[in-house]
C-alpha cells in the first residue's frame, strides 16, 4: 500500500480506528481514491477513521449559523451508543427513563427495565435470524416502543431506521428496499397495511411487528407467521440461547465500533425519493453532548424532556434519544396529537426542563399568549403583548445568536465506563 498522505491533520491530531477497521480499509484500500473510506464513505459497513487530539479538549469558535464557544471533545475516546446506554444504566438503575400514557394513565419504564427490554428486542431479533447489516424499519409515533427497537436494533448490530408516519406504500417500500430491511416495527394496522400492499416487491423483508394493536385477526393467510406483537418478540429474545458465539449478543455488539453506521436517516423525499444518510455512533454521541454542553444545566438534577417531533427526524434523534440518555433525563412520549393541541397538556404534565421545538411551534405558543393577554387587565397585557412574544421571538431566533460561553468545567460529560464487548451486557 502507498503511503497515505493527510494534509487534513494538524500536528497534534491523529486518525482512530479500531484494528478490525484498519484491517478491512486494507482490503478496501483504492490508490485511484486515496481518501475514500478516510473522509467518506459510500458503504455502511465500513469504519470510517475518526480525526482526534492528541491531548486535551478541543475547541471550537463557530458551528453553521451559531457562533459558539464551548470545552468540547478532542483527546477522549470515542464511544458507541451502546457504551451510552451501559453508563447510563450503570449510573441510574432506578430513575425513570421513558413515559407515555395508555388509557388515560401514565405509564413508566426505569432505565433498568429500558436496558432490559432493549437487550430482550435485541436477542429476538437474533432468534428471527435477523442478519448482521441488514435495516430494522421503525413506523409509528413517538413512543417507548420506537426507542428500545432503536437501540435494540444497535445491540444486535440491526440499522434501525425512521419511516415517517405519512409515507405512502411505495414511500415504504423505496426506503425498505433501499435499506435493505428484513424487518419492520409498525405502530398499527393502518401502518402494517402498507407493507401487505408492497410485500411480494420485498424478496428481503421477513416479519413485520406490530406494538401499538394486536394482529389483525383478518390477516390474510400467507402472512399469518410473519406479522407478530412486539410483546411476542421480547419473549422470543428472552428465551434465546445462543448456540454458538456468532449468534449471540455479544457477538453482535462486538461488531459494533464508534466509527461505524449505527443508523440510517432518510429525507422526507418531498423533491423525490427519499435519501438516505449515513450516520455513525461517535457522529451522533459528539452531537448530542455538544448540545448539551451549549446549555446551562444542572448536573445532579434529572432532565425531564417531551418527545412529540417524528422521531424518524435527526433532531428529534439527537435531542430524544441520544442526549437524553448520554445525561439520565426522563422523556416522555406525547401521543399521536400532540401537535393538533394534546401537546399542551403533556407539557403542564412534565413541566420539561428541556424542549426542542420547531418555528411554528413557538408561533403558536406566541400567539395563545397574545389570546390569553388580549382578556386581562392592562397590565398582565402589556406583558402579554410586549414582552412574552419577544421572548419567543428570541427563542426561534436562537440559532441566528450568539451561543453560550461555558467553562470546560461547565461542560463537563459523565464518565463512561465499558466499551462495546461483552463485559457491557453485566
Amino acid at each position: 500500500m502507498e503511503k497515505l498522505v493527510a494534509p487534513f491533520l494538524e500536528e497534534d491530531e491523529y486518525l482512530y480506528m479500531t484494528p478490525q477497521g484498519l484491517q478491512r480499509f486494507g482490503q478496501i484500500y483504492d490508490p485511484k481514491e486515496p481518501l475514500k473510506h478516510i473522509l467518506w464513505t459510500d458503504d455502511y459497513t465500513v469504519e470510517l477513521p475518526i480525526k482526534m487530539k492528541k491531548s486535551g479538549p478541543g475547541n471550537i469558535t463557530s458551528c453553521c449559523c451559531m457562533k459558539l464557544t464551548v470545552a468540547i471533545l478532542g483527546s477522549e475516546m470515542p464511544l458507541t451508543l451502546i457504551d451510552v446506554l451501559y453508563t447510563t444504566h450503570k449510573m441510574h438503575k432506578a430513575r425513570t427513563a421513558l413515559r407515555c400514557k395508555r388509557e388515560g394513565k401514565y405509564i413508566t419504564w426505569t432505565y433498568d427495565q429500558f436496558y432490559q427490554d432493549v437487550q430482550k428486542f435485541a436477542k429476538g431479533l437474533i432468534e428471527l435470524n435477523i442478519q448482521p447489516g441488514k435495516a430494522l424499519n421503525i413506523i409509528g409515533y413517538n413512543a417507548p416502543e420506537w426507542i428500545i427497537a432503536f437501540y435494540g436494533g444497535i445491540y444486535s448490530s440491526v440499522l434501525p431506521v425512521g419511516v415517517y408516519t405519512t409515507n405512502n406504500a411505495e414511500a415504504c417500500q423505496y426506503v425498505a428496499e433501499h435499506s435493505e430491511a428484513e424487518i419492520v416495527l409498525a405502530e398499527n394496522k393502518e401502518q402494517l397495511q402498507k407493507y401487505l400492499q408492497v410485500w411480494d416487491r420485498l424478496p428481503q423483508l421477513k416479519y413485520v411487528v406490530l406494538y401499538g394493536e394486536p394482529v389483525p385477526s383478518d390477516l390474510p393467510p400467507e402472512f399469518k407467521d410473519k406479522v407478530m406483537t412486539y410483546k411476542k418478540l421480547l419473549e422470543l429474545g428472552e428465551n434465546h440461547k445462543a448456540p454458538n458465539f456468532e449468534n449471540s449478543l455479544e457477538y453482535r455488539i462486538s461488531l459494533q465500533t464508534p466509527g461505524k453506521c449505527c443508523t440510517l436517516v432518510y429525507t422526507s423525499g418531498t423533491t423525490g425519493p427519499p435519501k438516505g444518510v449515513m450516520l455513525s455512533h461517535d457522529n451522533y454521541v459528539w452531537t448530542s453532548q455538544m448540545v448539551i454542553a451549549s446549555v446551562k444545566r444542572h448536573p445532579d438534577e434529572p432532565e425531564r424532556l417531551v418527545s412529540y417531533l417524528p422521531l424518524s427526524h435527526v433532531a428529534s434523534q439527537i435531542t430524544d434519544m441520544v442526549g437524553s440518555v448520554i445525561i439520565g433525563a426522563e422523556i416522555t412520549f406525547a401521543d399521536s396529537t400532540a401537535l393538533q393541541g394534546s401537546l399542551v397538556e403533556y407539557l403542564k404534565d412534565t413541566r420539561p426542563t428541556g424542549f426542542l421545538a420547531v418555528p411554528r411551534v413557538w408561533e403558536k405558543i406566541e400567539e395563545k399568549i397574545k389570546a390569553v393577554a388580549a382578556n386581562n387587565g392592562s397590565v398582565k397585557k402589556s406583558i402579554g403583548n410586549l414582552i412574552l412574544p419577544k421572548c419567543v421571538s428570541k427563542l426561534i431566533l436562537t440559532f441566528k445568536q450568539t451561543g453560550p460561553k461555558i467553562s470546560e468545567k461547565e461542560a463537563q460529560f459523565p464518565k463512561f465506563e465499558g466499551k462495546s464487548f461483552p463485559s457491557v451486557l453485566d
